[in-house]
């Protein structure tokens, strides 16, 4: 009933139908047809969300008489072109609802059934011609000839059948965790793709954005099918495969999980189905506390802990920028988060271990995460030997996280004091008056969001003091009116967590192979000498672990053809067949008999000093097998696709111990870099970043493809990062500690055998010229070790000498051979002054070596072990006579001898 002038009117309610609608089409010579419906009973706030034909559910007979209601409609009123006749439909029974006299934006269902170009009809009915020669009309009535001119009596004519069942779904932003409330905000990615059932478009893409002033709807997918069931299934697979990325909340998941549902499956639904379940939250989309509640919680804290890092990062690098010495909580590698699920706080503390990797620490128990920053800004992270792409986004209501398409929301604690707005919108008005009481459950302010009033709700009683301007603009997490709670006691806190995490395997799958242990250990030891720690290793227990590590990987035989087989597979395909096949053959050949077990062989576990008895045997035929190779790869060395295979071989040309050597050296070295420019300059910090800046900024201004400012940033990044790295300098020191230590107990059997030989550069045998660069690289680092300055460096300083003294000293086969060679010059040189009649006794009665002697006297190296080895008779006299006087002479040089008598028991006397 209605009162005339009255705003206020009274209508029958009419619940659990379904909201039916037939689409007409009428031309200006009185000619309409009526091109089947569509069931759009699956509505949110009366607009729809779901749109499926033809309306199966609906009686056919009743559904014959709304067609033939609908068309009666359009010929009564005179109407031209494509409209839309809906009904409220329930058990046989329907009612007139409206008629859209438009093209509306569903109207690809009844396209996809009919195979009916709607808009070409519509553009055609403009242009006056009449229904019987629109082409797709008369294809629809099954007249034979398609583009005939006969007319056709459209109250007699029988249409055509369905040609197949059609389900669509639109694409909107919004929060179906909130009501379907409308989002807004850019959009990072989409990704959509069409099949032969399955066809969508969208009205945004990636790096777009869906603001607040538009309708959410930006895409609609439509899904076909020889029945109901059969267009579902397509539907569900195209919305599980799509993904978008982004600022902005969607439907996609939870379209695809009611899909699922037994009332949509056997078609039970209505008008007010969807309102129901968002009432009953039956559908629950936040996948935080599932079954992957602990790949969740790490994947949110390593989030969160990378966030963290980043701005320290940023921070240091801008204060760096200015001039200014960045604080030391900028150069933090240590995190504590905390992550609220389902009224659950977990507590976790994240340490970066190395560059993208973390440790997770949560009541005594670890998890290891390794992550990868994507192109698009989205986190692939590894856990558990998987990895799981995550895209993250700081909301008021919390971290929002999308991860491997499925959305989880980790909660802020809450503050129920503050009110806040859920949505950008705008304010419209306060429906509590300032300093009003408001109860609990009750709306206090209307916001606009997207031409649709939303109410905000107090969770709690209390009294409210407005804090933003009504008719202004406000974000999402603004605080729009502070509210005096009645009984602060009343507000529920999350509970602590104190559980631990699950047994979760390493990040990556692990690897038996010794190559692949090394680099993880070199990892290991260069991200400790970068700064980080492992919060899972206490004390020196991590460093100790990692030397070990080390060092027995590289004592393996097999390392380095593994590296080579290794490189060599990735270059296979681009290596001639012969060449392939005589490397391949070559490497399984000497491979094969060191590994004890080709399924299953475990690192080497074995931490005695040096290698095996074999070593040399075992580079000898290493030397050659690199030889071999080069020699085949020497035709195709300017291939840029077998670099890789090249290098590898390179590496391991001069033998096992060059490369063991080389790997060692590279780690002291890493740590003089930094320590180097630290090294009695620790009360003067200021000054030595001043400089490191300068010179770091004159290093890559020589770049030519950087711009001076590019330049200046990466300058401060590098600076920063030996800022980290010093800020390590205790477990660093600890580690080349180790590190020297055992090079130290390894020298006798693994250190090259011209290390220490003076005469290297004139020794022409196969490596000495790298001995003798390897000797310098090694001898270069232990003197700046030994020389660094300043408390940290004290034990690190007298281990290298230590180790320097020992690389230093020749062994004692050398110090023989040297010492020989001396002695026998000084005879040379004296019998040659014999032999001139130059000959100059300093003692009476014996023509002494004298002068030539002074050297080897005056010798700050002890000679007389080597001495003794000389004295036998298989020795020439003239050796053994001077290396009686040389003994003499050593032993006495504090005094001044008068007289010496040598006895020979062969020549006699001799004074």
């Amino acid at each position: 009933s209605e009162i005339v002038g009255s705003p206020i009117f009274l209508m029958k309610l009419f619940s659990g139908g379904r909201h039916i609608e037939v689409q007409v089409l009428a031309d200006s010579y009185g000619g309409v047809v009526t091109l089947n419906g569509r069931d759009c009973s699956i509505q949110r706030r009366h607009q729809k969300i779901i749109e499926e034909g033809p309306p199966i559910a609906a009686d056919p007979d009743a559904f014959r008489r709304m067609e033939q209601a609908a068309s009666d409609l359009a010929r009564a009123v005179g109407y031209e072109g494509v409209g839309t006749v809906e009904y409220l439909y329930k058990n046989g029974e329907f009612f007139f609802l409206e008629m859209n006299p438009r093209l509306q934006v569903e109207h690809t269902v009844t396209e996809m059934i009919n195979d009916v170009n709607l808009p070409l009809a519509m553009l055609l009915v403009g242009m006056g011609v009449p229904l019987h020669r629109i082409p797709d009309v008369r294809s629809l009535y099954n007249l034979p000839d398609r583009h005939g001119q006969s007319p056709i009596d459209f109250s007699k004519a029988v249409r055509g059948d369905a040609k197949r069942y059609v389900i669509a779904a639109r694409i909107t932003a919004e929060n179906p965790s909130a009501s379907f409330r409308p989002t807004s905000g850019l959009l990072q990615e989409l990704n959509f793709r069409n099949s032969p059932h399955v066809w969508g478009y969208f009205s945004v893409f990636g790096r777009g954005a869906v603001h607040e002033f538009s309708d959410s709807q930006f895409g609609h997918i439509f899904a076909s099918g020889g029945s109901r069931e059969s267009a579902r299934k397509h539907l569900i697979i195209a919305l599980k495969e799509m993904t978008v990325y982004g600022e902005i909340r969607t439907t996609i998941n939870y379209l695809a999980k009611m899909l699922e549902m037994p009332d949509y499956i056997q078609n039970n639904i209505s008008t007010e189905w969807l309102d129901g379940l968002l009432a009953n939250d039956t559908i629950a989309l936040n996948s935080a506390g599932g079954p992957m509640r602990f790949i969740n919680i790490v994947c949110g804290a390593v989030v969160k802990a990378s966030s963290a890092l980043n701005q320290l990062r940023t921070d240091a690098t801008i204060a760096l920028d200015y001039g200014r010495v960045p604080p030391a909580s900028t150069l933090c590698t240590t995190f504590a988060v905390e992550l609220v699920v389902e009224g659950i706080k977990y507590c976790i503390k994240v340490t970066c271990v190395d560059s993208g990797m973390y440790a997770l620490e949560m009541n005594n128990s670890f998890v290891c995460a390794d992550t990868r920053l994507l192109s698009d800004d989205r986190l692939l992270v590894f856990v558990d030997g998987k990895s799981h792409t995550v895209f993250t986004r700081e909301e008021a209501s919390g971290l929002r996280m999308q991860i491997n398409g499925n959305t989880v929301i980790f909660e802020q604690d809450n503050d129920p004091s503050k009110l806040k707005a859920s949505t950008t919108g705008k304010l419209v008005r306060f429906l509590v008056p300032n300093g009003e009481h408001v109860e609990a459950g009750t709306p206090f302010a209307d916001l606009e969001v997207m031409k649709m009033y939303m109410q905000l709700v107090a969770a709690h009683s209390g009294t409210i003091r407005h804090v933003a301007p009504e008719e202004s603009y406000v974000k999402a997490g603004d605080i729009l009116a502070n509210l005096e709670l009645d009984d602060a006691s009343a507000v529920t806190t999350a509970e602590v967590f104190t559980g631990e995490f699950p047994a979760f395997s390493a990040p990556h799958l692990a690897s038996w192979r010794c190559h692949q242990h090394l680099r993880d250990a070199v990892r290991r030891a260069e991200a400790v000498l970068s700064g980080f720690s492992d919060p899972a290793f206490k004390g020196e227990a991590l460093h100790a672990d990692i030397v070990n590590q080390l060092f027995a990987c590289l004592k393996d035989h097999s390392l380095p053809y593994l590296e080579i087989q290794e490189a060599f597979q990735t270059c296979k395909a681009a290596l001639p067949s012969n060449i392939s096949s005589d490397i391949s053959h070559h490497i399984t050949m000497l491979l094969t008999p060191l590994l004890k077990s080709p399924e299953l062989r475990p690192l080497m576990s074995d931490s005695s000093n040096g290698f095996d008895p074999d070593s040399d045997e075992h580079d000898r035929r290493l030397v050659e097998c690199c030889k071999f190779i080069l020699s085949l790869l020497a035709p195709l060395e300017g291939d840029s696709r077998i670099q890789v295979l090249f290098a590898a071989v390179r590496r391991h040309a001069d033998g096992q111990q060059s490369f063991v050597w080389n790997q060692v050296i590279s780690l002291l070295e890493k740590y003089v870099v930094v320590e180097g420019k630290f090294s009695g300059m620790l009360d003067r910090r200021e000054e030595v970043i001043t400089k490191l800046v300068k010179s770091e900024t004159q290093a890559a201004n020589l770049d030519p493809g950087l711009t001076a400012r590019e330049a200046r940033q990466l300058a401060c990044r590098n600076v920063y990062q030996a800022l980290v790295a010093n800020a390590g300098i205790k477990a660093k020191s600890d580690l080349l500690i180790h590190i020297v230590t055992r090079m130290q107990s390894e020298t006798t059997a693994m250190m090259p055998s011209r290390l220490t030989n003076k005469d290297a550069s004139a020794n022409h045998a196969p490596g000495a010229e790298l001995d003798a660069a390897l000797a310098r690289r090694m001898l270069t680092v232990l003197h700046e070790l030994e020389e660094l300055r300043g408390q940290p460096y004290a034990k690190v300083a007298v281990e290298a000498r230590q180790l320097l003294m020992g690389v230093s000293t020749p062994s004692v086969a050398d110090r023989q051979k040297i010492l020989y060679k001396e002695i026998e010059g000084a005879v040379f040189a004296w019998q040659k002054e014999a032999s001139d009649n130059k000959a100059e006794g300093l003692v009476k009665g014996y023509r002494s070596y004298g002068k030539h002697l002074s050297p080897m006297v005056q010798s700050v190296h002890s000679i007389f072990e080597e001495l003794s080895t000389f004295m036998s008779p298989k020795n020439p006299h003239t050796i053994r006579f001077a290396c009686l006087e040389l003994f003499v002479r050593r032993s006495h040089r504090q005094y001044s001898i008068e007289r010496l008598s040598i006895a020979d028991e062969k020549m006699g006397d001799a004074d």
